[in-house]
């Protein structure tokens, strides 16, 4: 998102990127989450999977988390083809529960949500976006099956530049 004016953004939460693998961590980081904290926004943070060695992915995260509270929203970002996708989710939502004392959120697509989102027994944020029409899909995979919905990457946030994720 570039720099964000922490000073512009009015939301309920805000989730920033930490990590990605078992080597990237977002250069942002530090100062959101500090901005964030500061503003008495919800803070969270979330690590993108590369779904390599799980236990390492986990370790690289909670290094680079910090500090962490119960209102904390921590999230695993899945987005990739994988031969297990359920067992390796489920032992680092678990590696990160046990450290942080905090439920992670799991976040993937609506077509990943359903087809693994029932074995997986954490909370799930799901993005699912409008067709070409515009049309909204409640239907296709009613709102009991997850507990956020990010409903468009094309989001006007004030003090954001340029398109946001939006909850």
């Amino acid at each position: 998102q570039g720099v964000i004016n922490w000073d512009k953004v009015k939301v309920n939460f805000a989730i920033a990127k930490c990590t990605q693998g078992t080597g990237f961590v977002d250069k942002t980081y530090e100062v959101n989450k500090s901005q964030i904290r500061k503003k008495g926004i919800v803070f969270g943070a979330y690590h993108f999977a590369d779904g390599g060695d799980v236990k390492k992915e986990a370790q690289h995260f909670l290094k680079n988390i910090g500090e962490v509270y119960p209102s904390d929203i921590i999230v695993l970002d899945w987005e990739i083809e994988h031969k297990d996708p359920v067992k390796w989710c489920n032992e680092f939502l678990t590696i990160v529960e046990k450290e942080t004392g905090v439920k992670p959120y799991w976040y993937t697509n609506d077509a990943r949500g359903l087809k693994y989102g029932s074995k997986i027994p954490y909370p799930k944020w799901i993005a699912r976006y409008a067709d070409y029409t515009g049309n909204l899909y409640w239907e296709y995979a009613p709102k009991s099956q997850w507990d956020i919905w990010q409903y468009t990457s094309r989001g006007v946030i004030a003090g954001v530049s340029g398109d946001a994720d939006v909850s």
